[in-house]
């Protein structure tokens, strides 16, 4: 009885926000396209929410990482995100910062390209002259991953020691003069602390804390205990709608998809946000790992990015699953994937969808 009265007023009042969201996962402000490159070699840590399991190495290859920096140079890519198990095992950083600069300051390019670089890390592998390094060589933005107010509970998610690690580098950041974001995962042990973590962020000297909705994949689905309900996705969106007003002016807080979707807008997978792994091609870091059948059989070997954009078979059935679910509202092919096992609405954040329904509950 009291489940039946919790999902009618869910029907009856539906996100009453004044705001609107991008239906984007990965929604950005970028005019241009962005563009998220895994360039990590390893990860020491086994994050709770993390989507591969066990040992994490990969092989990032040189030549073809900075095949992948040309390319996207001449398709006009303005943001580029650095991530991947942990991106500062990569010891290349700085050559791959090398040829941004020499590719900005060339003529034959807009001057747009590669308006910011950054790199979201765990603070990890941080330390005063690895960051004065990178910094010289041009980076400016760094995202650091804190999943919790304190120690106990950052550490809980994430491992032993992570947490003083964190503060550490973000104490060497903000003093070389990086900005710096803090990425936190909302998981269960956290929620209570979104306002200390933000409180936390700003006395820390971040410029903004991004939390981001933690979705049902991977690790995550064998530790369930971490998931919070869909029922609660409304209750904890207004919560972090209250800290930004409380921090307005001081540090931005955001959060993916709080509100109530823009239906004007669609993915923008494959066209101005992609995923570049070596040297092919994904709508998505999302879609990468959801449907990888969409990956694209064109490389950057042989053709330029813009090419595999518009003309690779894959990228373009991708497209055009896109614009068949967009005629029934704007909606993320990927979270509708996650929660409704088909790439079709109900979106999560619509008054009919799982955010506002206990349905979906693993707790």
């Amino acid at each position: 009885m009291e489940e039946k009265k919790s999902i009618r007023s869910h029907l009856e009042n539906p996100l009453d926000f004044e705001k609107t969201s991008d239906p984007c996962l990965m929604a950005t402000n970028n005019s241009g396209i962005r563009v998220t490159m895994p360039i990590g070699t390893n990860c020491p840590l086994k994050c709770k929410h993390c989507y591969q399991e066990g040992e994490v190495k990969h092989e990032v290859n040189l030549e073809t990482s900075l095949l992948a920096i040309n390319r996207m140079a001449e398709a006009g890519v303005t943001k580029l995100y650095w991530d991947g198990a942990e991106p500062m095992t990569n010891k290349d950083i700085p050559k791959y910062l090398k040829l941004i600069n020499e590719l900005k300051s060339s003529e034959k390019y807009n001057k747009d390209i590669f308006n910011i670089v950054s790199i979201g890390t765990s603070g990890m592998y941080v330390n005063r002259k690895r960051a004065q390094d990178l910094f010289d060589s041009g980076l400016r933005n760094i995202m650091i991953s804190l999943d919790g107010a304190i120690k106990e509970t950052n550490d809980e998610f994430r491992g032993e020691g992570v947490f003083e690690k964190a503060m550490d580098a973000i104490d060497i950041l903000v003093n070389i003069g990086y900005e710096l974001r803090v990425g936190s995962t909302l998981w269960a042990g956290m929620v209570d602390q979104i306002p200390k973590l933000v409180q936390l962020a700003y006395e820390k000297g971040a410029k903004e804390v991004s939390f981001n909705w933690l979705q049902p994949l991977g690790n995550a689905l064998k530790y369930p205990e971490i998931l919070i309900p869909n029922s609660y996705f409304r209750d904890i969106a207004k919560k972090v709608n209250k800290v930004e007003n409380e921090y307005s002016g001081r540090i931005l807080v955001n959060m993916h998809r709080r509100n109530p979707i823009d239906k004007t807008k669609i993915c923008k997978g494959g066209r101005q946000i992609v995923y570049i792994a070596g040297d092919r091609v994904s709508p998505c870091s999302w879609i990468n790992v959801l449907a990888p059948e969409f990956q694209s059989q064109m490389s950057l070997k042989e053709f330029s990015l813009t090419d595999i954009l518009e003309n690779d078979p894959n990228i373009k059935k991708f497209r055009k699953l896109v614009n068949n679910i967009s005629e029934n509202g704007a909606l993320c092919p990927a979270i509708c994937k996650i929660h409704n096992e088909v790439y079709e609405g109900p979106d999560p954040n619509d008054k009919f969808g799982v955010h506002n329904f206990s349905i979906f509950d693993l707790r």
